[in-house]
């Protein structure tokens, strides 16, 4: 399955947004990885930077209906953070399942595994 690049062209009206975890794993059934989504949305709305109308966050997919100035940006950082955070506990809590099952190309300069999370 390939990534897409958003295109929004009304970039203030409120868009219906779903977010999946690569192959659909279940990796937001840990209160931990979880909570660096809730965390990170708190984050955006608190610093305006997003109008979160409404989400729902499941164990393997997030559906959010949001707007802001620049969504797409908004939603770019908020996947790359979000992503980094959640690789890094799944490496700090040894969860190695999650890590193997998650596609994983490597860089051409170090050859270390890039995982890839959305």
């Amino acid at each position: 399955m390939g990534r897409t690049r958003y295109r929004i062209f009304e970039q203030e009206e409120p868009h219906f947004l779903r977010c999946t975890v690569s192959k659909w794993l279940p990796i937001f059934a840990y209160r931990d990885a979880a909570r660096i989504i809730t965390d990170s949305l708190t984050f955006l709305q608190s610093a305006d930077r997003l109008t979160l109308w409404a989400y729902v966050l499941m164990e393997n997919h997030l559906h959010q209906i949001a707007s802001a100035d620049k969504l797409s940006h908004e939603l770019m950082a908020f996947k790359s953070y979000t992503s980094h955070s959640v690789i890094s506990l799944l490496r700090n809590r040894r969860r190695t399942t999650f890590l193997r099952m998650l596609p994983r190309p490597a860089r051409p300069e170090t050859g270390k595994p890039v995982y890839q999370l959305w």
